[in-house]
């Protein structure tokens, strides 16, 4: 019996990208979304989510950022794993303002993090003490009522415990300006 050639489809190369991924070869797992491009089988937005996803767990944010900003010009609409992925890891290292604006074009969208990880991001900047930063994120989860009742508790306990109530006031008159 003769075989016939077997051309490869979204879920193979999947398989390949996820598999490079596993074992950190993201230069392959590149080539592949790029030879996938080529032969006209768009990648889709798994493709890009693994990606992601595993360069954020290397710490290799600024990667994942460029790969996500680039999938709308890819023709691969980020969906709300996308965002969660890219706010996680940013978040993971430590990448505060530049998960802030992530947040913030998520909740635009109409996506909301996992409250785990809102929680623990609004817990971080309450250490780092970056109250203008701390605002700006609250605001955006106030619009995408995200905002969970422990989270406001921590940040009034917060800004109570440090009696920053006067600080406070000035950046919530400054961002009304």
């Amino acid at each position: 019996m003769a075989l016939k050639e077997c051309k490869p489809d979204m879920v193979t190369y999947n398989v390949m990208i996820n598999g490079f991924r596993k074992v950190k070869d993201f230069e392959a797992a590149y080539r592949v979304l790029e030879d996938r491009a080529e032969k006209w089988c768009k990648p889709d937005v798994i493709s890009y989510n693994m990606l992601i996803g595993g360069l954020c767990k290397e710490g290799r944010w600024s990667e994942a950022n460029d790969l996500f900003e680039d999938m709308p010009r890819q023709g691969c609409k980020p969906d709300v794993v996308s965002y969660r992925l890219l706010f996680d890891g940013l978040c993971g290292g430590l990448q505060f303002k530049e998960a802030a604006f992530v947040l913030d074009e998520m909740i635009f969208k109409g996506y909301v993090p996992h409250s785990a990880s809102i929680h623990k991001f609004v817990s971080r900047l309450c250490q780092d003490g970056n109250m203008k930063l701390l605002l700006m994120v609250l605001n955006s989860l106030a619009k995408g009522n995200a905002i969970d009742q422990d989270t406001w508790l921590m940040v009034i306990s917060k800004v109570y415990q440090e009696d920053k109530l006067s600080i406070v006031s000035e950046i919530l008159d400054a961002l009304m300006l």
